[in-house]
């Protein structure tokens, strides 16, 4: 609302046109509504049906920096800047390009959980991310029944699937639990449902307990984490968020 008054002033004078602040009005809707559209079909997820519903939604088809995405519809906006006479078909073009490209890798996550069933067996599969820079690897993360958890690579193309890491099952203890109850670490588990959780000693003999979320951990083991400090009498005496 706040740039459409802004954008119409600058267009109609010192005071607002009608027509001009409709223009820029519904360029400025559309611009959120396609933000928050692209959004779902990250791994990250929107929040869409807040502040009813803050859990976050995700098609997770798409690595949130896409490649075919962003040439897409850079090329549609050059050929619509360089060519009028073809700016409208260039711009529908593009989205209708990146719509089916969109429909074809939600796809082709549906294909990688399907083959990853097949070939980690006694596994279940908890989550399917794709791989930045690739249209076929998709990241996995697997748990088997006894919470024990397994992260890897599922190659499409090649029918391979790579084993990257495995974890032992989530700690349990009474300070474990008291982490988890933070505000800090349940918006990070809220997000991240598939992270594992590993409890240890600082150098100062706090408890160190260690969120970490296993759907990004191919990118660095030390990002996407949350750690809750706890004395030795169970108090939270500090908290870190790593992105």
């Amino acid at each position: 609302m706040l740039v459409s008054v802004i954008a119409s002033r600058a267009a109609g004078g010192r005071k607002p046109v009608r027509k001009h602040f409709e223009q820029y009005y519904y360029l400025s809707l559309i611009g959120v509504l396609s933000h928050v559209f692209l959004d779902l079909f990250t791994p990250y997820g929107v929040g869409v049906l807040a502040p009813i519903d803050y859990r976050y939604y995700s098609f997770a088809s798409v690595y949130y920096l896409d490649p075919v995405i962003a040439l897409v519809l850079f090329t549609g906006f050059m050929v619509s800047r360089r060519k009028r006479k073809y700016a409208k078909k260039a711009l529908i073009a593009a989205l209708v390009i990146c719509l089916v490209y969109l429909g074809g890798r939600t796809a082709a996550r549906q294909a990688a959980f399907s083959f990853a069933r097949g070939k980690l067996d006694n596994f279940i599969v908890k989550s399917i991310s794709p791989m930045p820079l690739s249209l076929w690897q998709w990241w996995y993360v697997a748990r088997l029944a006894d919470g024990s958890k397994r992260t890897g690579v599922l190659d499409l193309l090649a029918g391979n699937s790579y084993e990257a890491a495995s974890y032992p099952p989530d700690a349990r203890s009474p300070l474990a639990a008291v982490a988890r109850r933070t505000e800090l670490a349940r918006g990070f588990l809220h997000l991240f449902p598939d992270a594992h959780v590993v409890a240890s000693k600082d150098d100062v003999g706090r408890t160190v307990v260690t969120f970490r979320a296993l759907s990004y951990s191919f990118q660095n083991e030390s990002k996407f984490t949350v750690m809750v400090y706890l004395n030795s009498s169970g108090k939270v005496v500090g908290r870190k968020a790593v992105f």
